[in-house]
């Protein structure tokens, strides 16, 4: 089964449900009784897609905000929780593949979505500071997370340039959480299912680029 192995809840993760294992049981026995595969997908960070006029990484979500919000301040966060992104687009060939290769089968599956390959926030973010000029600074994130704070949530300018000032508790959960003891994902359902998923990359910092000129940023 897919399961998450060691550690405590991250907050870009919802907490485990403690009635999850009976959900499964339950949707279990419905396949059983219908003879209808099923299959349970835990579907991680989805992020903006690949190709070229695919559309973009809606703006209003959290990592567009805190680069747009970054941007403005010229201060960017040193680290972020492991980054195990799937671009929209390889998200949906991954889940084609695995509902094709579940029709051969009646047992309940169970696919965590996520990169098989997590990366970290240091390469990207370097490519992020280039758009912001020569004055820019790599800052511990809890101190971008209080220079945020700084600024009036009220003015509508100033949300309009920093837009990570409407979800800052979010970020501040991030910034006080330990990315040591984050939830690592078991993949091997997923890879075993899609070759797609097998073969994904970590996320690499010409798709943060790709991102960035989605956004216009």
């Amino acid at each position: 089964m897919g399961r998450p192995i060691g550690g405590r809840d991250h907050p870009r993760h919802p907490n485990t449900d403690p009635n999850r294992d009976k959900m499964n049981q339950s949707v279990n026995n419905a396949s059983e009784r219908s003879g209808v595969p099923t299959s349970i997908l835990r579907v991680g960070q989805i992020a903006g897609p690949l190709r070229r006029n695919g559309g973009e990484w809606n703006k209003t979500e959290w990592l567009p905000c805190l680069v747009k919000s970054s941007l403005s301040m010229r201060l960017f966060p040193q680290t972020l929780p492991p980054i195990d992104w799937i671009p929209v687009d390889e998200l949906a060939a991954i889940i084609l593949e695995i509902v094709h290769d579940r029709a051969r089968s009646n047992e309940l599956g169970i696919f965590n979505l996520v990169n098989p390959h997590p990366t970290t926030w240091e390469p990207l973010v370097a490519h992020v500071m280039k758009r912001a000029g020569p004055h820019s600074r790599l800052v511990p994130t809890q101190q971008w997370v209080d220079a945020l704070r700084q600024s009036d949530a009220s003015d509508p300018e100033e949300t309009k340039a920093k837009p990570a000032l409407k979800i800052l508790d979010f970020f501040d959960g991030i910034a006080k959480a330990d990315d040591k003891a984050a939830l690592r994902y078991r993949t091997e359902n997923g890879a075993a299912a899609s070759r797609r998923m097998k073969d994904l990359s970590a996320v690499r910092p010409e798709w943060m680029e790709r991102w960035l000129d989605q956004w216009a940023f």
